[in-house]
């Protein structure tokens, strides 16, 4: 945005999963992105545009604006035959290192409530083949040349391989993405607990502190505003001086869990339906509206 020119880059990858131009990756390569460029296994550079985008699950869904030259679709398996021990391929770049490959076994299954109390899962393979940065968003194939997961995220303490690495299942990614997309807002937001919140003088113990709102999405077309200031709380870098969303939908942000429940609760309206978000602007309560049109 214009008042907030720090520029944010960030390198992943993605696999492409059908003939119309769709690509999964993850999402916190692309999520605040203005810019989406692909490089293809040609070398050829396509621009991209986000289509949906679930943070908690790390699964994000792209189109290409144009088809290649040549390309090739992934096989897309099922991650419910898959079993403990069983050998696995990753596809990369990791560190920048295009079209590396690494090889290792499913160590193990682990699941998660999508939504605090909901019935929905997060379901993620964790496996010991070498995932580092650029890895993100990355296939990761069974013996057979089956997608059965997206490279999502490491835990170590550098950020790098530590014989520990993530994969969000297949069989999720295209129940989020494919079977029943999600809503991409088009912002990046900071939850403010009620210590932080008190900081900021907001109306409710919670919040979200809108850190960028990428230019034409639906939270841009509806106004709301991205920090201006950087500033540092905790430790974290942060951008402040921005909105601080309340309520979407009438459904007040109270937990960090609350944001994808909104965006479940929003996969029910069409596309003409009314939206609506209550932010605190400069101490002031303001309603911002529009509509569904994604």
């Amino acid at each position: 945005t214009p008042d907030n020119e720090e520029i944010n880059q960030s390198l992943g990858s993605g696999v492409l999963v059908d003939s119309l131009g769709f690509i999964i990756t993850a999402s916190h390569v692309v999520h605040s992105a203005n810019l989406i460029r692909v490089k293809m296994a040609n070398g050829e550079e396509i621009f991209a545009e986000v289509v949906s985008s679930v943070p908690s699950a790390d699964l994000a869904l792209l189109k290409l604006k144009r088809l290649p030259e040549s390309y090739k679709v992934a096989k897309l398996g099922d991650s419910n035959n898959v079993m403990i021990g069983e050998q696995v391929l990753v596809i990369g770049a990791p560190f920048g290192l295009e079209y590396s490959l690494s090889i290792g076994h499913i160590s193990g299954r682990h699941t998660k409530p999508l939504v605090a109390g909901g019935a929905s899962e997060l379901e993620f393979f964790q496996t010991d083949a070498a995932i580092n940065q650029g890895n993100s968003g990355g296939p990761m194939f069974n013996m057979k040349g089956e997608v059965i997961g997206i490279v999502s995220f490491i835990l170590s303490n550098d950020g790098n391989f530590s014989g520990l690495g993530f994969a969000a299942s297949i069989n999720m990614a295209k129940q989020i993405l494919l079977q029943n997309p999600s809503i991409w807002s088009g912002f990046e937001g900071l939850y403010l607990n009620s210590e932080i919140a008190g900081v900021f003088n907001v109306p409710q113990p919670y919040g979200i502190l809108v850190q960028r709102v990428v230019e034409g999405s639906m939270a841009d077309r509806i106004g709301l505003r991205a920090g201006k200031y950087k500033a540092v709380i905790g430790g974290q870098d942060v951008w402040i001086g921005g909105d601080i969303i309340l309520e979407i939908q009438g459904t007040t942000c109270e937990a960090p869990h609350s944001f994808d429940k909104i965006k479940l609760d929003l996969q029910t309206l069409g596309k003409a339906a009314p939206f609506s978000m209550k932010v605190l602007r400069a101490g002031k309560i303001i309603d911002l509206n529009g509509n569904m049109d994604y």
